[in-house]
């Protein structure tokens, strides 16, 4: 029996511990029944060489819940580069020293973490079409299909290759990564305020207070009345873009929207004014100056109230 090419890579990759699956040739993907069960899958090399040397035109692709990977998929360089930095990741950095696959765009692979991680997808709105959406980066996990070289290409004609192979296996899935694959809310919100045609996010509701008293609500209603969120902002080193700052940790793009209610809301993933909700002047004050603590902050509101008021 003649080993073919395809052979020899299927016959490796089976010794790095990746679990196989066969794509029709000219197909993007699998296509026959069960391809995603793991009772399917070719793990060994004696049965990958014997299927690929008796049909070397199929192509190549991992299972990648099965053989412990994760991936991310670059649709859009440009875009996607934008988002990750100002997220944290520097994706250039990645791609110079992660495993990564090249077609008409490019993949990264990782060992996947112990935890349970969902497909998810990222995408913005075109220009065009505000409610249509153009996908930047996909974060791949789960029982999907990655091709891998030197499976063909079938849009582009010519195989996929390694633009750096994994000779010494796959690097663990980095932490900020996979912070922000696990925050998936957060990471979407974040990355759609970066896009400068995406409709107006909504005002999320302001959170209500829990258990406070009548004072305390009274010192935070007047300090509202006298303070100026944005001035707040400015003070601890936020930068106005605008109607939008850019947090003394980003440096990129302007994550917090000023919105007409006076109130701000952050996208800054890791900012400590990132919440679910809208924030007023005092909910700045406390969070910023106090760590949060209310009631540190509604102390030092009414002395800092009553002090003003007797000058």
């Amino acid at each position: 029996m003649t080993v073919s090419r395809m052979a020899r890579f299927a016959e490796r990759y089976c010794e790095l511990g990746l679990a196989l699956t066969w794509t029709p040739a000219g197909a993007k993907g699998p296509r026959h029944r069960g391809w995603n069960q793991l009772e399917h899958a070719i793990t060994t090399p004696v049965a990958a060489r014997r299927h690929w040397s008796e049909n070397p035109a199929h192509g190549i692709a991992s299972l990648l819940e099965a053989s412990r990977l994760v991936s991310i998929d670059v649709d859009d360089e440009d875009r996607s580069r934008l988002v990750l930095e100002h997220l944290g990741v520097d994706l250039d950095e990645q791609r110079r020293t992660t495993p990564c696959i090249v077609g008409r765009h490019f993949r990264l692979l990782y060992r996947a973490p112990d935890v349970q991680l969902k497909h998810r997808t990222l995408a913005w709105p075109t220009w065009e079409n505000p409610n249509a959406g153009a996908v930047i980066l996909e974060f791949r996990a789960g029982m999907v299909s990655d091709t891998l070289p030197p499976t063909m290409h079938p849009g582009m004609r010519r195989p996929y290759a390694w633009e750096n192979p994994p000779r010494h296996g796959f690097p663990p899935l980095p932490g900020r990564l996979l912070e922000l694959w696990q925050d998936w809310p957060a990471t979407s919100r974040a990355a759609l305020a970066l896009c400068p045609w995406a409709p107006p996010a909504k005002e999320p509701p302001p959170r209500r207070p829990r258990g406070n008293t009548g004072r305390r609500e009274s010192v935070i209603h007047a300090f509202n009345a006298a303070h100026d969120v944005a001035a707040i902002l400015e003070a601890h080193g936020y930068q106005r873009r605008g109607r939008r700052f850019v947090s003394p940790d980003s440096g990129h793009a302007a994550g917090i929207v000023l919105l007409d209610s006076g109130r701000i809301y952050s996208h800054h993933v890791g900012d400590p004014l990132r919440a679910e909700h809208a924030h007023d002047a005092f909910d700045v004050y406390r969070l910023l100056e106090h760590r949060g603590d209310v009631r540190r902050a509604t102390a030092a509101a009414a002395q800092a109230l009553s002090l003003v008021r007797g000058a």
